[in-house]
């Protein structure tokens, strides 16, 4: 899978370079349509700002992860102010 960072500034190389027309701009940043991505790594390569990252499965599941762990901890927490505010 891959990602596009914060260095994108919508230059097209990677429109104009890749073989199966999954990259677009979107307000000016790519992006990369992962239905006709073959991960080929033509858009990476010829981004001269590093923009596009490739982010492999097991990075994507530890984030999957954290973002669950994130989820639980704000609901632990939104119980504490609503007990907080019953107090009251």
């Amino acid at each position: 899978m891959s990602r596009i960072n914060r260095n994108c500034r919508g230059c097209g190389l990677c429109i104009q370079y890749c073989p199966t027309g999954a990259v677009s701009l979107i307000n000016r940043k790519a992006f990369i349509d992962v239905s006709r991505c073959i991960k080929c790594g033509t858009c990476s390569s010829v981004c001269p700002l590093g923009a596009i990252e490739f982010v492999s499965y097991s990075e994507i599941d530890d984030l999957k992860e954290k973002i669950q762990n994130l989820k639980h901890k704000i609901n632990r927490l939104n119980k504490k102010i609503n007990e907080l505010a019953w107090r009251k």
